[in-house]
């Protein structure tokens, strides 16, 4: 029974507590949420009519569901406290996805109008070749609306008649060897991994002619396949048509720049950037092999540093001359001028310069040809001044020398010194002779001579003159070769061409002669401005000696210059050989090797005439005395003097003049009892030739001897002895001049 008492003061205890925290959820949820009338309450509440037990049992039933119904308020309140806290998240959460699901419809729409209204025209197809996206561009391009290709694998009829896969079919296909087959070009993408691009021509393409550039990139999924392949197509036709015009354009502006004689580059610090084919003929190096080396490579080391300093102000802004001459060296090592002009232009918005160069290395050889040429003429003139009245001195003192040794009978004293007089004055005759044959003032006796006859009448001269350690050898040509020379004068040239031979191997060699037919070419014409076409004796005299080197090898036909020790030459041997050459109407030129031997050439014209071989030698007259009556006419008194001795000396009757109007005065009166008239050439108020003429008026068969150190206008003027005219050069021997006499007067 305790435990039952205590059991129902428990739930006494507990429904008390119950009841007062009932009570006051009960107002709660009464007035808030339960609205039932008071005579439940107190119906339900009524317990006198019960038992303990039963009033215990309905306390505890009432505390059950009391307990109850106070925790389904307390769930109830905090489940609705929840469901607010849900609900407000799930509103917060609402809110958010409508904002996201705008904003990304607003960029699906924004880019599907990007790609839409793109001026590319783009498409995009599935793996399965099914079309994704096909912009407006596209349906202009190819004229097939969208509403027709998406969804379908149709795609290729918007370029072709038939079905063939286009480029993005290709890369899904991974169809690389077949590319090239249907387009124009095909490379890969420098920009998208795996992308390809290709061009083509159309025909008609959305009705009109056009070039198409496509780009394909694929399309991958995170598995790292190709889920869809995105193309491009431009039309490039009117950038095709500008390629074209450019091409068109460089073209001309290559024909143009190769077909003129000038080498056109462009060139900056960094080296040259263009450069035309000439460039190539010019320099001789590829354009490719150009293209790697800087301007400075090409310019000669002497001229490289004015170039660069040059290119340096130039490129300041600094204004200078932009045209001068210069200097280069090909790839073979030869040096070349050219006429170089150089400017700077603005290029691809930097500074480079643009140059031009005309070889004119020929024009720099006939430069110092002419110049040459006129410096050798100019000494010429003053040779030739100097000869003439050295000439006039040496005569008189050769003949009065010479007088002295005929009269000085037993006297050996003074006949030792009359012939020490003589062969000084010889040397000095030579020496003039020298610088007359280099002036071209010397008076030659041209006949038709074969000049292999000739080289073989003086071979014994040249063995002896060479010595036996040179082995001489003679190569003549088998046809006869004949020119109009002057024998005498043609051997000088020779023997002094052999001299100079000997004296460059003096340990021994071998001396070659030899002879042949030349037809001059290109390059004989452009370096002697030859015009004709007419055939040339060429005799060649070779030796294996020590060389002439370039340094010098200009200078070697200048008089005087030498290479020899004091004494053992005058330096007039190559300086007659060139005078007598070009007195000649020939050439010489000269090439050398250093420590290999030298070549010179002698050109001589050929004459169509027969050989002249029944010539005068004066030897043959033993007698040169005579009776006859002279006309002396010559302005040096000296000369006159000594020549009237020498004449009288020899039994002729002398009549003097002293010049040429005292002369035909005098002819004019005795033209009858004079035999002979001696003439000098260059005279006062009349020459010898004008004297000559007017003589011949009065008596054609006038017999005259000239007698001149040198001459300009005697008949065919250079110094060329016309047919039939007879002359002797000062200085002259007694002996010498009455040979000469006596031969013109016995021979008519």
């Amino acid at each position: 029974m305790k435990k039952f008492h205590c059991k129902p003061f428990c739930f006494i205890l507990i429904a008390i507590i119950l009841l007062l925290l009932h009570f006051g959820l009960v107002a709660y949820i009464h007035t808030k949420y339960v609205h039932v009338d008071a005579s439940f309450w107190e119906h339900f509440l009524s317990i006198k009519h019960l038992t303990i037990d039963e009033k215990l049992n309905r306390l505890f039933t009432v505390s059950i569901v009391l307990f109850f119904a106070v925790i389904a308020t307390v769930l109830y309140s905090k489940l609705h406290q929840y469901n607010e806290k849900v609900l407000k998240i799930h509103n917060e959460l609402e809110e958010k996805y409508k904002n996201l699901l705008t904003t990304l419809n607003s960029q699906f729409s924004f880019f599907s109008r990007l790609l839409d209204n793109s001026p590319v025209a783009i498409f995009v197809i599935d793996k399965h070749h099914k079309v994704l996206f096909w912009n407006r561009a596209c349906e202009n391009l190819t004229g097939i609306k969208r509403e027709e290709v998406l969804g379908t694998d149709t795609h290729w009829k918007g370029f072709s008649q038939e079905k063939r896969p286009l480029l993005a079919d290709l890369v899904l296909m991974k169809n690389i060897h077949n590319y090239s087959q249907f387009y124009d070009k095909v490379d890969k993408s420098s920009l998208i991994d795996n992308g390809f691009y290709a061009e083509k021509y159309f025909e008609n393409l959305g009705g009109k002619e056009r070039y198409i550039m496509f780009e394909v990139a694929p399309i991958y999924n995170e598995k790292g396949e190709i889920e869809a392949v995105v193309q491009t197509l431009q039309d490039i036709t009117e950038i095709k048509k500008m390629e074209k015009e450019l091409i068109e354009r460089e073209e001309i502006f290559n024909k143009l720049a190769n077909s003129t004689s000038a080498a056109i580059f462009m060139y900056d610090e960094t080296g040259f950037k263009y450069g035309n084919k000439m460039c190539e003929t010019l320099g001789g190096y590829k354009l490719e092999e150009l293209l790697k080396m800087s301007f400075y490579d090409v310019v000669h080391p002497d001229m490289k540093e004015v170039a660069k300093e040059r290119g340096i102000k130039r490129l300041s802004g600094e204004k200078i001359e932009n045209r001068y001459d210069m200097k280069i060296v090909t790839k073979s090592g030869e040096v070349k001028w050219v006429d170089f002009t150089s400017d700077i232009i603005e290029f691809k918005g930097k500074k480079i310069a643009i140059g031009t160069a005309y070889d004119i290395t020929e024009k720099k050889k006939l430069e110092e040809t002419l110049i040459h040429s006129q410096k050798m003429e100019a000494i010429g003139r003053l040779a030739a001044g100097i000869a003439h009245d050295f000439n006039n001195i040496l005569t008189g003192i050769i003949g009065f020398a010479s007088l002295i040794e005929m009269n000085a009978h037993n006297n050996e004293d003074i006949k030792k010194q009359a012939k020490n007089i003589l062969l000084a004055s010889e040397r000095a005759a030579d020496l003039t002779r020298a610088l007359l044959a280099f002036s071209r003032k010397q008076i030659f006796s041209l006949r038709s001579c074969d000049i292999n006859e000739l080289l073989n009448s003086f071979y014994k001269i040249i063995k002896r003159i060479i010595g036996e350690d040179i082995e001489l050898k003679l190569f003549l040509c088998e046809e006869k070769i004949v020119s109009k020379v002057d024998p005498a004068q043609i051997e000088s040239a020779i023997l002094n061409l052999v001299t100079n031979a000997r004296d460059a191997m003096p340990g021994g060699g071998i001396l070659t002669i030899e002879t042949y037919l030349f037809k001059p070419d290109k390059i004989f014409k452009q370096k002697y401005s030859y015009e004709n076409g007419d055939m040339f004796c060429v005799i060649a005299v070779s030796d294996t000696g020590v060389g002439i080197p370039d340094s010098i090898k200009e200078k070697i036909f200048e008089p005087f210059f030498t290479t020899k020790e004091v004494g053992r030459g005058t330096g007039l041997g190559l300086a007659s050989v060139y005078g007598i050459v070009k007195q000649h109407k020939g050439y010489i030129n000269v090439y050398s090797e250093v420590g290999r031997g030298t070549t010179f050439k002698i050109y001589l014209p050929l004459t169509t005439e027969e050989p002249v071989t029944n010539v005068y030698n004066a030897e043959d007259h033993v007698k040169y005395t005579g009776k006859e009556c002279i006309l002396l006419v010559e302005d040096e008194e000296i000369v006159r003097k000594i020549n009237k001795e020498t004449l009288e000396l020899f039994g002729y009757t002398v009549i003097e003049a002293k010049d040429g109007s005292e002369a035909l005065n005098i002819y004019v009166s005795n033209h009858n009892k004079i035999d002979l008239v001696i003439l000098d050439v260059v005279m006062p108020k009349m020459d010898g030739k004008e004297a000559y003429e007017n003589m011949k008026k009065i008596n054609t068969d006038v017999k005259v001897l000239f007698m001149s150190g040198y001459t300009e206008n005697l008949i065919h003027s250079k110094g060329v002895l016309a047919e039939g005219i007879n002359f002797i050069s000062k200085p002259v021997t007694p002996t010498e001049l009455a040979k000469k006499v006596r031969f013109v007067l016995d021979n008519r």
